[in-house]
Formats: C-alpha cells, sequence, structure tokens
C-alpha cells in the first residue's frame, strides 16, 4: 500500500528477495494476475492495493500478501483466518491445472473423481453420481463440511477453473464475511486470472499423457506503449482421455487480458489503472464414471440357481413376485428390467449394434378392455398382470427379506466388485451414449484509481458471466446396474431368445438436464490509510498507535438461473391414440424402454466370474419411426346383436387357470367369466408404425418435463479495518457487513394433455426478501520488535485468533410441506501460533479451529431420506386414487362415466392368495368377505380424513381435490385423471415446489487442527507439508421434517394406512411408506452425533522439489510428493436391541497413501528462448483399483468408487 520511488539497483535487489521464500503463513500460491516488467532506472513501480505481486510464488511455495482477508493486499501473517494460497510454481510443480488435480494436496480439503481423495456422493443406500459427472469441479469438501463457493477475481463463478489463465490459488477455509456475507460455510477457492503486464513475453506449451491425452496452449503478451498498455492473448486446447474407454472430457477455452495505465492521469501523486479480460470457453465430455456398475447379476448364481420363470406365472395371486404372497422371493422386490414399470415401447438391442433387435411392448396394456355391459373398464380378465421379472439390488432386497434392522433403510445396494464380470477400470458402460456440456462468457472490467502515493483509492469493479451446461445419459444413475435375463417368455407369449443373457437397461426419462445461468455483479471498494504521523511528532506514541487502514465495500450481485429437463426420447402420441394410456409427456405409457444384452447366455456358467461382459459399443438412442409390436386391447366385434358380427360380451367364458392363485381348485367358480374378459375377442397383437421423438434430432421442444425459473439479487454494504499496533506487532482486523437477499422463484408450466414443459416464462415476483448482518473478526500478535534481535536464528513467534460468520441465501429452501426454511448459517473460530525462523525459510502454522453450520442442508438425495422421496408425496395422491376405485368398486359406481366393477378385489388379493374363494358381489351373504368389505370402507374414509390440505397439493403440483375427495365425488376429487392407471397421477413440478426440491436440515460441527508447514532449506529447493486432523459431526435433524414424518405416521400406522398399494396382492400403504420414508427417518434420527460421510480422521500432504543450480546437474530438478489418508468410517453396526445403527460400533476402511514423482529440466536456448520439459507420474506403483464407500450392518462390501492408477504427463514449453 506504498509507493515505492528506489534506484534501479534497490529494485532489482528487491524483487530478488521477492522470490526467496517469506512466510506463508497458511501459503501456497500461483504466478498471478499482474507481472510487472523490468523497470528503468529510476521509474516507480505503482503497488496498487487491489493486487497482488505477481513475482511471488514463481519460485517458490510461499507468498507474502494476498487479497482472501479483505479484498485489499495484506500481508498473510496479519491475518488471523485460515488462508491457503497455492503458487505457479506449486502448480506447475505437481502438473496440477484444476480443481481435481489440486485438491487432493491442499491442507483439509478434498475433491471428488477418479483424481480424488474421497467420492463426494454420501454413502445412502443408494448412490448417484449426475451431479458430479455434470460439474467435478464443484464435488469439493472442506474440512468435513460441504463444498466451498468457486470464484475467480472474487466473483462468484460457475466456470470450471484451469490453470492456463491463473495466476494463483487462494483458499479460504471457514466463513469470512468481509469476503462474502452470503456464501458457502465452507470459504471459498478463489483462482486470480492472469493480466496483461508491461513485458512483451510468451510461452507455448505442450502435454501428452497416459492413454493419448494432450493439452496445447499459448500465452502472448504484447506491449503496444511502454509502461501504459499492454495485451494478452492465451488460449488452450486440452482432450484429456482416460483407462475407461472411450471416456474423455475436451476442453477448448480463449482469453484475453487488456491493461491501460494512463500516464497522462499520474499527477499529484495519482495513479490509474484500468484492466479488461475476457473468457470464452467450451468443454465437451463423456467422463468416466467413479462409480462400478450395481451388481444385480451375482445373486442368480449365489442365490437363486440361475432360475428362469414365466413371468405370468410368477405374478399370479400367490406367485413369486406378489409382495403380499407366502411364497414371495424377496429377490424380485421392486425389481425392474430397466425401467420397464409400463406397457409401452421397448427396444432390445445387442450391445454392439445400433439396430434393435426387437421393438415391442414389453407389457401388455388392456386400456379399451371393456365390461359385460359394454362400457370400457380397461381391463380383460383373461391378461393378468405380468411384467417381466427383474432381480433386485441388495438394499430392496434387504428390506423384502426383513434382514436385520432393514425396516430403517440401513442396507446398501452392491458394487460390482469383480472385473472379470466386467472390466469397468478399462470400459465405461455408456459407451458413446452419455454426454456432458459446459460453455461460457465471461467479462470482467476493473477501474483502480489510487490518490496520495496509494494511502487513498477506489477500485471499481463489474463482472458478467453467462453459463451454460448440461448432460444427457441412456443408462441413469439409478439403473446403472449388470443384471440378467430371467423371463422364460416374452410378453405376446413367445419363447425368449435372450433367456439367461446379462443386460443393462433404462429409459430416456431421467438424466436429461440443464442450466443457463446468468450473472452480473458491479462491486465499489474504497480504502484509506491513516498514519499516527499524521497528526503527531514522530514519537514512542506514534510507533504505539502505528496507522490503519479503512475498507468500504458496496456491491450488487445478480444472478438468474434457468433449469430444466427432458425426456431424452419418447414415443408421440399417436402411441396413446392407438393403445390407450396418459399423453403425459412423463408419464409411463409415453416412455421408450431400452434393454442392451451385453453378453452370451450365461445359463451354462457356474458363475458370473470371467464373463468379461461388454460395455455399449455403438449409439443406442431411439428416434425416427418405429415398427411397434403391441396388443391392440380394441373390442374386435360389434357390439349391436343385430350385426353379423357380433360377440355377446355377457356371454360364458371361462378364465385361464394361471389367474388364479397357484394351488387353486381349477373347478372353482372364481374361474367363470364373461367373454369381455377373453383377449381372442380383441384386436390383439399387430405390429405398426409410430414415431420416436428424440430430443438430440430436434424435438426436444416435444420433451421438456419440468423446468425452473429463479432470480437471486443481493445487496452488501460492508466496512473493515486493520490497525497496526505498536510497530506492526499487533494486527486486529474487524469487518462488518449487512447483506440484503431478494429471491424470486417459479416452476415451469405444463401444456394441457401432453404435460410438456413450457420454458416461455419467467422467475414472478419477489417470493422473499430479508436482510442479515454478519461480523468477523482476527488478532494477530507478533514477537515485539525488541525481542526479535535476540531470537536464535532470527526466529518469530506470531499468536492469532480469528472469528469469522456468514450466511447461505443464495436460494429459496423449502421443507416436504412447501415452508420455506430459515437460512443456513456458519461460523468459525481459529486460534493458534505461527513460528518463522532463518530469515523466514523456515515456518510453520498450528491451528486449532472450529467451524459450525447451522440449518445446513442434509446431504444425500430426497431431503436425506434417499432417492424414494417421492413416496412422502405421491402416496398422498395414489392413496387417495386407491381409496376412489376401492370404494367404488364395492359400491358398483362409476367415475368419469367408467365401471370400476372389477376394483372390488383390490383388497381381496392381499388377504385371500392361497385360492380360498372372492364370493360374488355383493358379498354380504359371506360373513368373513363381507367384513373385508367393511374394513376396506373404513380404511377409504379414514384416508379421506386424514387428507393433508389443498395447498400439499397445489405444491407439488398433483391433480387432486381436497374438497370434492371428502365428499366422496371421485370424478371431480381426480380431475383428467385416467381412471383406473394410479401410477399415472404425478407432480407436475417433478418433485419440486415452485421449482425447488425439498430438503431436510441438519446442524454439522467439524473441529480439528491443522499443520502447514514450509522449508526452503537452500536456494532451489522447496518443502511444505500440510497434515489436518478433522472431526466433522451431524446434530439436530430438521424439526420440519421430524414434524410432518410424526403426523403421517399417525395415518399410515392407523387403518388408512391398509389400503393396498397397487392392489392384487400389492403391499399396504403402511407397509410401503415405513420401508421407504418412516424406516429411512429413523435412520437419520440414529445417526445424531455420528460421523460425516468419508471424513479421514488424519490427512497429510508432503510436497518437495529440488532445482540444481549448479554443476553437471544445473537445470535439472526433480520431485516428489506423497498423500495419506487415514481410513474413515464406512458404517456402522447394530444396536442389537433397537436395530438401528450403533454409532459407537463404526466400521473403518484402511488408510491410503499415493506418491507422485517428477523429473525436469530447464534451459536457456537463446538471450530470449527458453526451454523446460518435466515428466511427471502420479500414483507411482499402483493399478486401479476400488476404494470402499460404504459397508452393511454386518461389515461385508457395500458401494466402492474407482481409483485411477499410475499415469504420466510429459509437458515441454518454450517461453520468449
Amino acid at each position: 500500500m506504498r509507493r515505492n520511488h528506489l534506484p534501479a539497483p534497490v529494485l532489482r535487489i528487491a524483487a530478488a528477495l521477492t522470490l526467496a521464500p517469506v512466510i506463508p503463513a497458511t501459503a501456497q500460491t500461483a504466478p498471478t494476475a499482474d507481472t510487472p516488467a523490468a523497470v528503468p532506472v529510476e521509474e516507480t513501480i505503482e503497488l496498487s492495493p487491489f493486487i497482488v505481486n505477481a513475482t511471488e510464488g514463481q519460485d517458490s511455495y510461499a507468498v507474502k500478501e494476498t487479497l482472501a482477508g479483505s479484498r485489499v493486499r495484506t500481508d498473510v501473517k496479519d491475518l488471523g483466518s485460515a488462508i491457503t494460497v497455492v503458487t505457479g510454481k506449486l502448480l506447475r510443480d505437481i502438473s496440477a491445472n484444476n480443481a481435481e488435480s489440486l485438491l487432493q494436496y491442499t491442507t483439509n480439503t478434498e475433491v471428488g473423481g477418479l483424481y480424488g481423495n474421497f467420492a463426494s456422493l454420501g454413502n445412502g443406500g443408494q448412490l448417484t453420481e449426475t451431479a458430479r459427472l455434470l460439474r467435478p469441479a464443484n464435488a469439493t469438501r472442506v474440512r468435513g463440511l460441504t463444498a466451498a463457493d468457486n470464484t475467480r477475481n472474487f466473483f462468484l463463478t460457475d466456470i470450471p477453473w484451469d490453470g492456463y489463465n491463473v495466476g494463483r490459488v487462494d483458499m479460504q477455509r471457514g466463513p469470512n464475511s468481509m469476503l462474502f456475507g452470503v456464501g458457502s460455510p465452507a470459504g471459498i477457492i478463489n483462482t486470480s486470472l492472469n493480466d496483461a503486464s508491461f513485458k512483451n513475453s510468451g510461452k507455448v506449451e505442450s502435454r501428452y499423457g497416459s492413454y493419448g491425452s494432450f493439452r496445447n496452449l499459448v500465452d502472448f503478451n504484447y506491449v503496444p506503449l511502454d509502461q501504459e498498455l499492454a495485451i494478452r492473448i492465451e488460449a488452450l486446447l486440452d482432450k484429456e482421455k482416460y483407462q475407461q474407454k472411450p471416456a474423455f472430457n475436451q476442453d477448448k477455452r480463449l482469453y484475453g487480458s487488456l491493461r491501460y495505465d494512463p500516464k497522462f492521469l499520474d499527477v499529484g501523486g495519482a495513479h490509474t489503472s484500468i484492466r479488461v479480460n475476457f473468457e470464452n470457453g467450451r468443454i465437451n465430455a463423456n467422463r468416466p464414471r467413479l462409480l462400478p456398475p450395481i451388481d444385480a447379476i451375482t445373486p442368480w448364481f449365489t442365490n437363486l440357481n440361475k432360475a428362469t420363470y414365466d413371468p405370468l406365472d410368477a405374478f399370479r395371486p400367490g406367485g413369486i413376485a406378489q409382495t403380499s404372497s407366502r411364497s414371495f422371493n424377496p429377490w424380485f422386490n421392486e425389481a425392474f428390467m430397466g425401467r420397464i414399470f409400463n406397457a409401452d415401447v421397448g427396444y432390445v438391442f445387442n450391445h454392439d449394434s445400433s439396430v434393435p433387435s426387437r421393438v415391442q411392448e414389453p407389457m401388455i396394456a388392456s386400456t379399451f378392455g371393456i365390461a359385460s355391459n359394454g362400457s370400457i373398464d380397461s381391463g380383460i380378465g383373461g391378461l393378468p398382470f405380468a411384467r417381466p421379472l427383474a432381480i433386485a439390488g441388495y438394499n430392496s432386497y434387504s428390506r423384502a427379506a426383513g434382514l436385520p434392522g432393514s425396516q430403517y433403510n440401513v442396507y446398501k445396494d452392491r458394487s460390482l466388485s469383480d472385473p472379470s464380470i466386467y472390466d469397468f477400470y478399462n470400459n465405461l458402460m455408456d459407451g458413446p451414449n452419455k454426454r456432458e456440456w459446459q460453455n461460457w462468457k465471461a467479462l470482467n472490467l476493473d477501474l483502480q484509481q489510487t490518490f496520495f502515493d496509494n494511502r487513498l483509492g477506489f477500485d471499481v469493479a463489474y463482472y458478467d458471466e453467462h453459463y451454460k451446461d448440461g448432460q444427457e445419459t441412456l443408462l441413469n444413475s439409478q439403473q446403472y446396474n449388470i443384471s440378467v435375463d430371467i423371463n422364460q417368455y416374452l410378453a405376446d407369449g413367445s419363447p425368449n431368445p435372450n433367456v439367461g443373457r446379462p443386460y443393462v437397461g433404462s429409459s430416456g426419462l431421467y438424466g436429461n438436464n440443464g442450466n443457463i445461468n446468468d450473472r452480473e455483479s458491479v462491486r465499489a471498494t474504497v480504502y484509506g490509510e491513516l498514519r499516527a504521523e499524521d497528526f503527531l511528532e514522530k514519537s514512542l506514541l506514534t510507533r504505539i498507535l502505528g496507522h490503519h487502514v479503512f475498507t468500504g465495500l458496496y456491491s450488487q450481485d445478480e444472478v438468474k438461473q434457468n433449469a430444466f429437463a427432458w425426456n431424452r426420447f419418447a414415443v408421440s402420441q399417436d402411441w396413446v391414440t392407438a393403445r390407450g394410456g396418459s399423453a403425459g409427456i412423463s408419464d409411463g405409457d409415453r416412455q421408450v424402454d431400452v434393454i442392451t444384452y451385453i453378453g452370451p447366455s450365461l445359463s451354462g456358467a457356474s458363475s458370473a466370474a470371467n464373463a468379461h461382459l461388454n460395455p455399449l459399443k455403438v449409439n443406442q438412442i431411439p428416434s425416427g419411426t418405429a415398427n411397434v409390436r403391441f396388443f391392440d386391447s380394441h373390442w374386435a366385434h360389434s357390439l349391436n346383436p343385430t350385426d353379423p358380427g357380433y360377440v355377446d360380451p355377457t356371454a360364458y367364458y371361462r378364465l385361464p387357470l394361471v389367474t388364479q392363485a397357484a394351488g387353486y381348485d381349477p373347478n372353482g367358480s372364481a374361474l367363470d367369466s364373461t367373454q369381455a374378459e377373453n383377449p381372442a375377442n380383441y384386436v390383439g397383437w399387430v405390429t405398426r408404425p409410430f414415431r420416436i421423438l428424440n430430443a438430440d434430432n430436434g424435438d426436444i421442444d416435444e420433451l421438456y418435463t419440468n423446468g425452473a425459473k429463479r432470480v437471486n439479487k443481493i445487496d452488501a454494504k460492508g466496512f473493515t479495518w486493520q490497525g497496526y499496533f505498536w510497530d506492526n506487532t499487533i494486527v486486529p482486523t474487524v469487518g462488518i457487513r449487512r447483506d440484503t437477499v431478494s429471491l424470486a422463484s417459479a416452476a415451469a408450466p405444463l401444456i394441457p394433455v401432453t404435460k410438456v414443459a413450457s420454458l416461455d416464462y419467467d422467475a414472478g415476483p419477489v417470493l422473499s426478501k430479508q436482510s442479515q448482518t454478519s461480523k468477523s473478526w482476527s488478532v494477530v500478535m507478533h514477537t515485539p520488535q525488541f525481542l526479535r534481535s535476540n531470537m536464535p536464528w532470527g526466529t518469530q513467534v506470531s499468536l492469532f485468533y480469528n472469528d469469522g460468520e456468514n450466511f447461505k441465501a443464495d436460494t429459496i429452501r423449502k421443507d416436504v410441506e412447501g415452508r420455506t426454511l430459515p437460512n443456513s448459517t456458519g461460523r468459525t473460530k481459529d486460534y493458534g501460533f505461527i513460528v518463522s525462523a532463518l530469515d523466514d525459510r523456515v515456518s510453520l502454522k498450528v491451528n486449532w479451529y472450529k467451524t459450525t453450520v447451522k440449518d445446513a442442508t442434509l446431504e444425500g438425495p430426497g431431503a436425506g431420506i434417499g432417492n424414494n422421496l417421492y413416496y412422502m408425496y405421491l402416496l398422498e395422491a395414489w392413496g387417495t386414487a386407491t381409496a376412489a376405485v376401492a370404494e367404488a368398486g364395492l359400491r358398483n359406481q362409476t367415475i368419469q362415466g367408467q365401471s370400476l366393477q372389477g376394483y372390488a378385489y383390490l383388497w381381496d388379493y392381499a388377504t385371500n392368495d392361497n385360492g380360498t374363494p372372492y364370493g360374488a358381489q355383493p358379498r354380504s351373504t359371506d360373513s368373513a368377505a363381507a367384513a373385508t368389505d367393511a374394513h376396506e370402507l373404513a380404511a377409504v374414509d379414514a384416508w379421506i380424513q386424514q387428507m393433508p390440505d389443498q395447498a400439499f397439493f397445489d405444491a407439488y403440483g398433483m391433480p387432486v381435490n381436497v374438497a370434492a375427495a371428502k365428499q366422496h365425488d371421485w370424478t371431480n376429487a381426480l380431475p383428467g385423471w385416467n381412471v383406473g392407471n394410479i401410477g399415472s397421477l404425478q407432480s407436475s413440478t417433478g418433485g419440486t415446489i415452485g421449482g425447488i426440491a425439498p430438503v431436510a436440515t441438519v446442524d454439522t460441527v467439524s473441529k480439528g487442527i491443522e499443520f502447514e508447514f514450509y522449508a526452503q532449506p537452500t536456494k532451489g529447493w522447496d518443502i511444505t507439508v500440510n497434515v489436518a486432523k478433522t472431526e466433522a459431526t451431524r446434530q439436530n435433524l430438521s424439526s420440519t421434517l421430524s414434524r410432518f414424518i410424526e403426523l403421517q405416521r399417525t395415518k399410515f400406522q392407523g387403518l388408512a394406512g391398509d389400503l393396498r398399494l397397487w392392489g392384487n396382492g400389492g403391499q399396504t400403504f403402511n407397509q410401503v411408506w415405513t420401508a421407504n420414508i418412516y424406516g429411512p427417518y429413523q435412520n437419520l434420527l440414529a445417526q445424531s452425533g455420528s460421523s460425516a460421510p468419508e471424513i479421514r480422521p488424519w490427512r497429510a500432504n508432503v510436497i518437495s522439489n529440488y532445482t540444481f543450480r549448479n554443476g553437471l546437474l544445473k537445470g535439472f530438478n526433480v520431485g516428489v510428493a506423497d498423500r495419506w489418508q487415514q481410513g474413515e468410517i464406512l458404517g456402522y453396526a447394530l444396536n442389537a436391541t433397537t436395530q438401528l445403527i450403533d454409532v459407537n460400533r463404526p466400521y473403518r476402511g484402511d488408510s491410503e497413501n499415493s506418491v507422485d514423482v517428477w523429473v525436469g529440466y530447464q534451459k536457456k536456448l537463446s538471450d530470449k528462448l527458453s526451454w523446460r520439459i518435466q515428466l511427471n507420474v502420479r500414483n507411482v506403483g499402483e493399478n486401479a483399483h476400488l476404494i470402499p464407500i460404504s459397508v452393511q450392518p454386518d461389515g461385508s462390501a457395500g458401494a466402492y468408487r474407482i481409483a485411477e492408477g499410475q499415469a504420466f504427463q510429459l509437458t515441454n514449453t518454450f517461453m520468449f
């Protein structure tokens, strides 16, 4: 903050000294924005308080200054907060060029991905990596809490940073309102972008790496006007390839910066600097998966004895696939081939062909089936319900099998762990059928003005960012499993040619989404320095009073977010016209299922080992026109008795035996029926052409399923005081900030009938406006000057204390009832000491910390409940529909003019699956049947009386009219419903509330100790070590979630919960709710005080590089890095009494250790040209391997993540 007037020789000495290691406190950095030029004799250097010295960190791992404390340049040693600065030399030595390749080396930070040191996916029963695949740079965690905010030049950003144009990386651990009053309590990761400098220079760099990866960049800096105007252009082409073929990540960027320091304004101690930078970037990728596929294949060998089944027999009353049957096999619980939930269009492929081997309806729909009176009842009794049978994941199996504690959802899906079954190390199962992309443009304008030799100044900055990203997939994370086809017959009764073959499958409904975020920010910073000497004669008093820096801040930040999702492919509406069903684009009838067989039949194998299954080799995204084979359920005859083709629907027909429970008396009366139930009287199996919509082929406007728009505006005012007392011995820093946050949010409206989301809407009015004041302060006390001269080896000791806070209000959060949740707040306390010696060539910082986040968003999908949270709201709609059809069936009523006669048996099938007669309607002559009917009607009444209010259904966009339901007016209670199709009732908002996904809150506390050591024993030898101990626990589960679940418990565990979901032997609503909602909720409560997922109690990193400066090896450098982390808690054993997890009985994983080495050489080829080459080898001696993420309650394997093996990079750089 001082203007230097020094002769050139002195300046050269000073410049050399800045390259020596200085006290890093928490520091490690990169070449920064502002590279000063060579200065002619007597030339004045302007060191603006709004920038840091770019020469720092170019030849060492240490820096002296940072902007991360208070937005103006401050010595790191004078700040009490936890700040780490990563230098350009460190980035270059370890060959790190983004968050994924850096954060596993830095203090108490974690990053996901193949390079990373944690999975970042939680440890729930079912894991999904959809978000990580889209934005890998956001899969970070600091101090075991949550992700830090990403910033560039201290503006919040969505752009993933890359080292090609980055000067330095500053990391602030914990909240600091002097930087951001509204932000992540974990802190920030800031990248300083390269500014144009007043020195002509250039760089051309080329890198080649493992698996054919390459990276090329150019950097040219040109000075048209000496010390006045500079222009810099940088470009990058980086294509990274992976062991998982054909995965890749291609990154193209162009960056330009301009600096103009008009000399004509440098008068009277004033200085003006105008800086502009712009970046345009585009990433196209098909990123590797971190998770192996879910294992649904080995149970066929180990538990099912390679059995195959007739689906009709499996789903008959009392069959092995009926959940309430006494013969139910739990390996079929909630199991589907891919996403074959409905009678839709099914494509069948072989892994290496883009031409389907079959396009056929995988289940039969009897939508146009008639009753004996000729009215449509959507049923054909001779076509009993059946769908392709599939093997469940371990989570679903455990709940159906009743394993100890399974009612609390404590079991995990098992990852496939044998690469001889499928080589997940070397192959990406998706093949070319998955992709991710990120595109952006960013503009930064900055005016810096100082007066009175930098004693007073201001900085006005403008930032504009337009960012788009998206992803498409075929194998959505919830269907990313490998199984085997166990069905003997297809839906049309023909033998299944693929029985025994392994497969993967999904549909186009999920995993396809995009975002458009527009950020605009204006920030004004003003500062001034006052010195005691300005008012008093120089004396002891002025030394004590010192000098003081005051900083004021005003900023306006606005981000407009537009998120949307789409069906990647679906069948057109003419399909619904032809075979009936719902026309909604998200409804099952419009879906297109894809099953891909990835190997030959395994029927003759004794195990799945050595199956060597194949990934998908070609594009298998349905499109164009498909000739679909399906069952046409239209009545094939006239219903007019006078017509020659008349068939009497009331005439006698005997149902096939498979429609009844196994062991049922074939002479029983229950087989007696009418010709209306005879499949032969319907059009039957036909093949017809239908259009397949494809988002990639221009049909996306017909495929949008939901959308949400949000506008977030933050007005902030802040003030910071930094005092320097007693010859800079005592340095307090105090900041106070006031943020006013306004939020608007809206969900995309749905077009009637098709329920396609219309993206032509706005975010609507402001829904929330709130202001909050946050404070941060620190104090540092250095060794007094009179003692320093007496300390050995130039030793200096500093003590520090820091107290920081902020709050997070960048979005509106809703609980499961649609109520707005309070803002998350963060607070951190840091204290410790710094010891430095040998002219700051050695330093150690020890920091004890405690960071608390109150009302944090609970990690994991579904408000912490898991991927089945949809049961919490959809059961309310499905229960209402079940009550409607149950009552209408028993009372012989119609809904929307449709007979519900057959639905009288919804309840009976669940209680009489041993084949006892049902009786005939009305059944008052059978006392047992009459009692059952009375019970059923009582359950209907109980359900109606305990329905949530209308606001609940409206919040989720579910078409239920509560008032009409309470009047038993079922036609108006469920307007527009496809009567009888209970599953067609869905949330029109995709499970969001005004475009906001419901969440639960929890308090998280992280405490521990951090050690940061730096040494430069000799010039050219740099050593940095960081060690962290972390204990992060979760406490105080959301009270709003608890209240709502307890209300639901009263209902579901009473009469209302006795209704049967799906009927025909289905589970009760209470059983479904308990398994999917109440059990996981109880498990959440049991986790109070438990460790957050994947917390490593201790971790340590050591990095060392030695550059030979003399002798035969002059110009060579060698380095090594060692990364170690202690085993984390993978899960907990059960309490034998409660069967809940016991947080005092953890299972721990193994510690991990990885070593990286590098060797390089640099030579000056001419006066103006230098060459550098460096070889980096990561994970020396390692092969790709699996690391456990979670275990089962008995300690057996749960989920794994894939870790990369040894990899190399060879970098050539020419500098001129």
